[in-house]
């Protein structure tokens, strides 16, 4: 990782740019924080990782981004979250008016956006605003996948567009295999594809699904 913040500190970066930062073993090519983190306004671009998290590898403690871009960021072997990999955070973890785009590819897995692990006492993952375009994971998740510990809530203040995002298993849009309940609303699911589950594929017996004032239109499995 170009940065590594460990749990006891606090990081904030804005209108900052990372491009073509790569770690060679392990996880995140631009950003590995267990801290407080913080990002506005910035740009990541092309970033990747042998391991989780082409862009970023967070854990433990708060998470915020708004108003950036991830563009072409990938994880090149058996890694999930082509952009964000979020293991865990206090609180909720937001993400708000941030655009993924372009084939942030998770190499052989899951999350080629985000990648909500939450293996650590439970990730909570609140997404408003911006969108998720042309992204493709070869396992779950184009845009955004879910594991067993983890929870998310999509469009809750402000309505978030996925288009054109595909994966080679389940949830061209969202996979969601999350125990905890998960929303979706204000928000449109269009022109998205997999083999189950065009715009989204929820995996879990245990969850439960509550979609509102949404348009699907084009998804195809």
């Amino acid at each position: 990782a170009l940065f590594y913040l460990t749990s006891a500190g606090t990081f904030t970066v804005s209108n900052s740019t990372f491009t073509n930062n790569t770690a060679v073993i392990g996880n995140a090519g631009a950003i590995r924080s267990g801290g407080n983190l913080t990002l506005t306004n910035s740009t990541f671009t092309n970033n990747s990782a042998a391991g989780n998290g082409g862009a970023i590898w967070h854990t433990t403690n708060s998470l915020s981004i708004s108003g950036s871009t991830f563009d072409g960021n990938y994880t090149s072997a058996l890694g999930d979250g082509g952009a964000i990999y979020l293991v865990s955070a206090s609180g909720t973890a937001t993400v708000d008016n941030t655009n993924f785009n372009n084939q942030n590819n998770a190499g052989i897995d899951d999350g080629a956006g985000i990648y909500i692990d939450g293996a650590i006492g439970g990730a909570v993952v609140e997404v408003n605003g911006g969108g998720f375009s042309g992204n493709s994971a070869t396992g779950n998740g184009g845009g955004i996948a879910v594991s067993a510990a983890g929870t998310l809530t999509v469009g809750n203040t402000s309505g978030v567009t996925f288009t054109n995002n595909t994966a080679g298993i389940g949830g061209g849009a969202i996979y969601n295999n999350g125990n905890s309940p998960f929303s979706v609303s204000n928000s449109t699911f269009q022109n998205n594809a997999a083999l189950n589950g065009g715009a989204m594929l929820i995996a879990s017996a245990f969850a439960s699904l509550n979609v509102s004032n949404s348009t699907f239109t084009g998804n195809t499995a």
